[in-house]
């Protein structure tokens, strides 16, 4: 900054000029403020467009994956089954069993099985119908990642990392024009209960900063307790689609706002997790971002009002 440009700041008489002032050498922002409903059409059918790209590069993939899963030790079971029936002569004859007893040793090891199957069910490869492709498709672009459904091809891992570059900015885009947008219509409708409160009541120097203080402050308190209870609702609905504990539901909640995405604990993929559960996954982790954001700007206020 040249000597011209700072003794135009110090002619500078009050807070106003200052901002006049750095409205003109402010450089332009390169990125332009899109119309909020704009996203409300760009992400559903990005999240969309991924899911099908996804479900043509990988769904005859998974399903062989999951058919290679589904047959895991079947020769190996059909085998011993095999040798006990053929040897069930020799067998009766030494320990005095009878066919009967030969047929319940092969129907315990099919349970054996079954019940061997059902403990290791999460570990199902599932395949990329249509609803887990934009399930996927969601979770790449939020960068959540359960790890339950994945790429089975080159082709799809390839394209799940472009799709990523270009996506997970669109979300950060939209995550912040949206917090904007809900921190200026709260700072409005503070501002216009001050100015009913407050008329005619010019404040200046200390007191202006103490008042913006104060509407931070409020701020910072009605997205936290608007979040909390968001947060309870999808809560108590997890809980109840799903058939979780409370603190099963609260975790995998909280972990998908936050986007860390556990993946020990995933939803059953009914047709209303698309249409219910992903939309408000989306609030959750504008509010979230939010509250901390501005958690953040206070603890930054207070830091230069200590040092001043």
């Amino acid at each position: 900054m040249d000597s011209e440009v700072l003794l135009r700041f110090q002619e500078a008489e009050n807070v106003e000029d200052l901002r006049k002032l750095y409205s003109k050498l402010a450089v332009p922002q390169i990125r332009p403020k899109l119309c909020f409903l704009t996203y409300l059409v760009i992400l559903p059918l990005y999240i969309c467009f991924g899911g099908l790209v996804f479900w043509a590069t990988d769904f005859r993939s998974s399903q062989k994956a999951q058919l290679r899963f589904d047959q895991f030790c079947f020769e190996e079971k059909y085998a011993i089954i095999t040798l006990l029936k053929e040897h069930s002569d020799s067998v009766y004859n030494i320990f005095n069993y009878s066919r009967q007893k030969i047929d319940a040793i092969v129907n315990a090891i099919d349970k054996m099985e079954i019940c061997h199957r059902k403990g290791v069910s999460d570990f199902r490869p599932k395949t990329f119908d249509p609803y887990n492709s934009i399930i996927f498709s969601y979770s790449v672009l939020t960068s959540t990642g359960y790890g339950d459904v994945h790429p089975f091809t080159v082709t799809g891992q390839i394209l799940t990392i472009i799709y990523a570059v270009f996506g997970i900015p669109l979300n950060i885009a939209f995550t912040a024009d949206f917090g904007e947008l809900i921190t200026k219509a709260i700072s409005a409708i503070t501002e216009y209960f001050r100015l009913l409160c407050n008329k005619g009541d010019q404040r200046e120097g200390n007191k202006a900063q103490q008042l913006s203080q104060e509407v931070l402050f409020i701020i910072v308190s009605f997205v936290t307790t608007v979040y909390v209870n968001f947060l309870t609702i999808v809560v108590l609905f997890v809980e109840r689609a799903q058939g979780w504990t409370f603190m099963d539901s609260m975790h995998f909640t909280f972990g998908s706002v936050s986007l860390i995405g556990f993946g020990d604990l995933v939803t059953r993929r009914e047709k209303h997790y698309v249409f219910i559960v992903m939309p408000l996954l989306f609030i959750g982790e504008t509010l979230m971002a939010l509250v901390f954001g501005h958690l953040q700007a206070v603890a930054g206020q207070d830091g230069r009002y200590v040092q001043k």
